[in-house]
């Protein structure tokens, strides 16, 4: 059932003398809103600006495949893994979220870390100490990002439930498609 501009206004009423003085203030807004033809009767008013509205989105990247941007890249673990940070940057909703995708450096896992070198164009050289590469050139390379929806513990917590959510799982070199 709907309120009427009265029934707000006796609800404001109420919470005014409760000490709920904003609250109040939103009923009674709401109530003239009302009577000027601002609004419907069944309306529901959300308290945020058109524009916060517009940008709002979720923090997850669709999944699929999205140009992006190399920001970074470091060591996550010194001698264990690196950390490639990435921002979107077509225009839609996802321009400029920013995700991170972590590459093994043992050689059973350096496969992800070759094919992010060659998406990204950037070159390696073999020495004495084992293959090297400058990661200030990762910095500003645009290549494909791919997001894939995953299952996962909230928060990474085992004991909490699982959910799925999208995570960069994939780089490509710039302009690729993936199919399907």
């Amino acid at each position: 059932m709907t309120d009427t501009p009265q029934e707000l206004r006796q609800k404001a009423s109420i919470l005014r003398e409760a000490g709920e003085v904003e609250l109040a203030q939103d009923y009674e807004t709401r109530a003239n809103k009302i009577e000027e033809g601002g609004l419907q009767v069944a309306d529901i008013v959300i308290p945020v600006s058109k524009e916060e509205f517009e940008k709002a989105g979720s923090k997850f990247v669709a999944a699929g495949d999205h140009a992006v941007e190399c920001t970074l890249c470091t060591w996550k673990t010194e001698g264990k893994s690196l950390a490639w940070d990435f921002i979107v940057t077509e225009e839609g909703p996802d321009k400029d979220k920013e995700a991170t995708l972590f590459t093994g450096v043992a050689p059973g896992a350096i496969f992800k870390l070759k094919a992010v070198l060659q998406a990204l164009g950037i070159p390696y050289k073999a020495g004495k100490n084992g293959v090297s590469f400058d990661p200030d050139a990762a910095q500003g390379k645009a290549a494909v990002g791919v997001w894939s929806k995953v299952k996962g513990h909230k928060g990474g917590d085992p004991e909490a439930d699982e959910v799925t959510y999208t995570k960069l799982t994939d780089i490509l070199p710039k302009g690729s498609k993936i199919e399907g």
